[in-house]
């Protein structure tokens, strides 16, 4: 077979791995969504709301323990151009990171419950499950006496499939 004018072996790869492979058959993009519940109901207050209810992302001298509920879109094709990613969740603050693969993205605060996230053609080459997280400056809101974390949100994955 040849692709791209290169000459491709077919059959079985030693070093091949499936860039989907994940830890069960049962993989959310957003992940620990129960755990993202518990800590919206002990920091916002919970309730069906988006939360908070600020315009914008506050500036506190502590900052809370994120949360992401939702990403869209969730799918994109590898070889995409820059697109742009919609967060939705809480406790995001004006210092907040955005990570794609443990890498700071530029984001825009739409508002204090909903990060655009700009991501460059080049980061969407490579196939797979991608993770991405929402790290709050230090120090920590350790007010609430519960170990919510360190500060990174729970996860959530871009899933960039093979183009056809």
């Amino acid at each position: 077979m040849i692709f791209d004018g290169t000459p491709i072996e077919m059959g079985y790869h030693a070093g091949y791995t499936d860039p989907f492979h994940r830890m069960s058959d049962y993989s959310p993009p957003v992940s620990d969504l129960p755990w993202v519940k518990a800590l919206r109901a002990a920091t916002v207050g919970g309730g069906a709301g988006r939360g908070g209810g600020q315009a914008m992302p506050p500036d506190p001298a502590e900052a809370p323990q994120p949360g992401i509920e939702t990403i869209t879109p969730v799918l994109v094709s590898e070889g995409s151009p820059t697109v742009t990613l919609t967060i939705k969740g809480f406790n995001f603050v004006r210092r907040s990171q955005v990570l794609f693969k443990g890498v700071p993205v530029p984001y825009k605060a739409v508002s204090a419950t909903e990060l655009a996230v700009t991501l460059d053609a080049n980061l969407l080459k490579e196939v797979g499950w991608h993770e991405i997280a929402v790290k709050n400056p230090w120090p920590y809101n350790r007010d609430s006496g519960m170990p919510w974390g360190n500060g990174t949100s729970n996860k959530a994955h871009l899933i960039v499939n093979y183009k056809y």
